[in-house]
């Protein structure tokens, strides 16, 4: 009955974590890690070539709240770096803020900018000498 008990206040838990939040990506799974606070994460467009990122902590995970954060760090670098190749260039500028909620989870937000390649452009039409009649 104990484990019962157990089990429904962890999914109570997992499930306040991310309420709300609409078209979340499980990192573990799509990026085939293992990264114990579970991250769930969304990237948004927020201007021309610039994206804010989410990244929620998936499960209650007891250890310190630095160890979380780092571990939703590190998740919120693949994932950018994952978008920016996606999308045909580099991860360039970027931050990410480590918040903790209401019950205590680690939430990892950011703003992120991919360097795409510059395209060729053709160059200018050479001049042509003049030439005059003798």
């Amino acid at each position: 009955m104990k484990a019962l008990i157990l089990s429904f206040v962890a999914l109570f838990l997992e499930a306040c974590a991310t309420s709300g939040q609409v078209g979340l990506l499980d990192f573990n799974a799509r990026f085939k890690e293992s990264i114990p606070a579970d991250p769930q994460y969304k990237i948004e467009i927020a201007g021309i070539n610039r994206y804010q990122i989410v990244v929620y902590q998936g499960s209650a995970v007891i250890s310190e709240r630095m160890t979380r954060a780092s571990f939703l760090t590190r998740a919120g670098l693949i994932a950018m770096e994952a978008h920016c190749i996606e999308k045909g260039g580099i991860l360039g500028e970027h931050s990410l803020q480590d918040r903790v909620d209401s019950l205590g989870y680690i939430n990892v937000i950011g703003f992120f900018t991919c360097k795409l390649p510059q395209k060729p452009t053709e160059p200018p039409p050479k001049k042509r000498d003049s030439i005059e009649s003798i």
